[in-house]
């Protein structure tokens, strides 16, 4: 059973299994400096390519048993009630952190708009079942953290109608442990605030990993598989695409080096 809550978050009433997985103590967890400055850093580690990827890692997996998604007339709902919520003269905008930046086939005819959200951190806090890991081998995906004093360098993209929100709302929110808010962004390097509608890790879903350690993280890139491809890939697609934009996250530079050189030894 599923349900809509608050947010634009939908709700699971039977909670999923946790994998045997257990939440890590956050005193634990990496106290790395936010990505928010145009600025090259070399990090220890071996360079991640996407040759080295495909020479280690499958292409893809397939889960024995599918995981559990949000219904669509749910995920209908909740975009719905994510749309009245907005304020008045509002446009359909989407601030990107993740796969959303270089998806660009759910973002038909929007051009990409480097942009910072402030008072949020890209994190790998979440478990990923669905796409870049299964069930059995779970990856981990990106979500947004609220964190005071913190930024997220990201892409914003401004839609020209609602309807194409669908596919969007789609993509991030099938499987479950986002909620959504519609947050204040800067256009970069100096634009004006807009509001745009973007997606937050729900600390309170089965599959909220919590702040593991760096290394921690670095194991399950380096060989989580999806049905979607390798985990880092994502990583790799992550970082190459802030680069692109101008932009850095030093903790997926930190990483990336991590996973390059775990692959590199085998």
């Amino acid at each position: 059973m599923v349900m809509h809550g608050h947010g634009g978050r939908v709700q699971h009433g039977h909670r999923m299994e946790r994998q045997g997985l257990r939440r890590l103590d956050p005193a634990q967890g990496a106290t790395n400096q936010p990505g928010t400055l145009p600025v090259t850093h070399r990090w220890a580690g071996m360079t991640l390519t996407r040759a080295l990827i495909a020479q280690r890692l499958p292409e893809s997996r397939v889960p024995a048993r599918p995981p559990q998604t949000v219904p669509e007339n749910l995920l209908r709902a909740s975009l719905a009630g994510a749309l009245c919520s907005r304020r008045a003269g509002d446009l359909p905008r989407i601030f990107a952190f993740g796969s959303l930046m270089w998806e660009r086939q759910v973002l038909p005819g929007a051009l990409p708009e480097p942009a910072r959200l402030g008072g949020f951190a890209r994190r790998w806090h979440l478990r990923d079942i669905h796409n870049r890991g299964v069930p059995e081998a779970p990856g981990l995906t990106l979500g947004l953290e609220p964190e005071p004093g913190e930024c997220c360098d990201g892409l914003l993209f401004t839609l020209p109608d609602d309807a194409l929100l669908w596919p969007v709302w789609r993509h991030e929110m099938l499987p479950g442990f986002y909620r959504t808010e519609w947050v204040t962004v800067v256009p970069l390097p100096q634009g004006r605030p807009v509001r745009a509608l973007t997606f937050i890790a729900d600390a309170a879903h089965p599959l909220h990993a919590g702040p593991l350690p760096e290394p921690a993280q670095a194991r399950v890139l380096a060989t989580a598989v999806g049905p979607q491809g390798p985990d880092a890939e994502y990583l790799l697609s992550t970082q190459e695409t802030l680069r692109q934009a101008g932009l850095e996250d030093r903790q997926v530079d930190r990483l990336a080096g991590m996973v390059g050189r775990l692959l590199a030894v085998g």
